[in-house]
């Protein structure tokens, strides 16, 4: 009987609700909350402390994390996005315009490698072809600024092993080719191409002698220019001069 009261009363307090803590405890337990809030307070530290304890364990610093520098990386960004100076491109030339002179000489310009362009007879070279809107397009080839048909030139030159060499061919022959040319250097523009109605006018191609000095100071400047090129000029035999004209008497004068 007895022993069935002490089990009774004990699952009585079983069921009974835990009893309040007290002051004691209860102080205990606010100070275990500090002392956790204040570590976890603690617990972001600075880059620095990272780097004084990395040396005291005797890590590298290689593999240390590195502070961001935000000044340096806007600095960086900027030099970035500026990027380098492209110079300025040179102005398109212009589709049709025959009585501008700048033109005219600048579409004469492409004609001036003479690994593109070899010399012609004087009907068919290339300031007749600049006079009528054809620039120098690749190897022997022109092309019209506006309609841009393109035709290749070749009069006395044949391709061996991947280079033109001249070839000696009959006079009457050649003077054909050159009348043949003559006329397609109108004949090949397209029928509403305006450079097949008008070209430019000889009197563009007069030289201004208004400047004395400027004028011998541009022609030593292009004598310089040609002897800088000497290795790459044509052969004296193969220059077309006109026949009132003596190298040797010029070069004295």
């Amino acid at each position: 009987m007895n022993a069935t009261k002490r089990k009774f009363n004990a699952l009585l307090q079983g069921l009974s609700p835990p009893p309040p803590p007290s002051a004691a405890e209860a102080m205990n337990g606010a100070d275990s909350r500090r002392v956790v809030s204040g570590a976890a307070a603690a617990a972001p530290v600075t880059h620095e402390a990272l780097l004084q304890k990395r040396r005291r364990l005797g890590l590298p610093e290689s593999t240390a994390p590195k502070a961001l520098d935000r000044s340096g990386l806007a600095s960086s960004l900027r030099r970035s996005g500026a990027g380098p100076r492209q110079p300025p491109a040179e102005p398109a030339l212009v589709k049709y315009c025959p009585g501008d002179r700048d033109q005219l000489l600048r579409r004469l310009a492409t004609f001036q490698e003479l690994t593109d362009w070899t010399p012609k007879p004087d009907r068919v070279n290339e300031v007749q072809w600049a006079k009528r809107g054809w620039i120098c397009q690749a190897k022997e080839t022109v092309r019209c600024l506006l309609c841009h048909k393109e035709l290749v030139v070749k009069l006395n030159r044949k391709d061996v092993d991947g280079q033109q060499v001249p070839v000696l061919v009959p006079s009457e022959i050649e003077d054909a080719l050159v009348d043949k040319y003559c006329d397609l250097i109108v004949s090949s523009h397209q029928q509403d191409c305006l450079w097949r109605k008008r070209g430019c006018e000889d009197s563009l191609l007069r030289l201004s002698f208004s400047s004395a000095r400027a004028t011998l100071a541009a022609l030593r400047t292009r004598y310089d220019e040609l002897c800088s090129r000497a290795p790459f000029l044509p052969y004296q035999f193969n220059l077309r001069l006109p026949d009132d004209l003596d190298l040797d008497q010029a070069g004295r004068a």
